[in-house]
């Protein structure tokens, strides 16, 4: 099961905090600033893996999986049986999907664009469960709740123009959006 989905860029400034388990709001900063150092110090040490693993009492409660793409960090806390290598692919097709909704997708992009983060997120996981990782059924579904288009030629370019809309949207507020449309 995954507990957290968190991201963070270089400096530590949280961009995605994503609870599946009820977690105590202090306990919530001070779990993202655990992780965040202990991500930090193994690079800092030469650490050349993407898997951390809490141990207290010799027994360990859960595992820490993160891959680090463009300044941003992606990390799932997830329970200690949970596959690392399915965890990594899982990010790295989450990632995928953000790509195609904001077309080369940026920092900037989530920040402004935090409804599509969430909304892809929420596609992929459902109470700390994996329930779709087909890329073109998430970013299908994403158009379908941002209006859809019909009698687009392709999904590929209904994504283009959802990713134009949202940049619309963003850079210049409801007025730019509306008169895009």
């Amino acid at each position: 099961m995954i507990h957290s989905v968190l991201m963070f860029n270089n400096q530590g400034t949280p961009r995605l905090m994503k609870h599946y388990t009820p977690i105590p709001l202090v306990q919530q900063k001070e779990l993202f600033d655990q992780i965040y150092n202990r991500i930090k110090l193994g690079e800092e040490q030469g650490q050349k893996t993407n898997f951390l693993t809490n141990k207290t009492d010799d027994e360990a409660k859960y595992q820490i999986i993160y891959k680090k793409y463009s300044g941003l960090y992606f990390v799932l806390l997830v329970d200690i049986e949970e596959s690392p290598l399915r965890m990594l692919d899982f990010i790295h097709g989450f990632v995928e999907c953000l790509n195609v909704c904001f077309e080369d997708v940026t920092e900037l992009d989530l920040v402004f664009g935090w409804q599509t983060l969430q909304s892809v997120l929420e596609e992929m996981i459902v109470g700390g469960i994996v329930v779709e990782i087909d890329r073109n059924k998430i970013v299908q579904n994403i158009d379908q709740l941002n209006g859809g288009h019909k009698g687009e030629s392709s999904l590929e370019e209904g994504v283009k123009r959802l990713g134009d809309s949202l940049y619309s949207f963003a850079s210049g507020g409801f007025g730019a959006w509306s008169s895009s449309k």
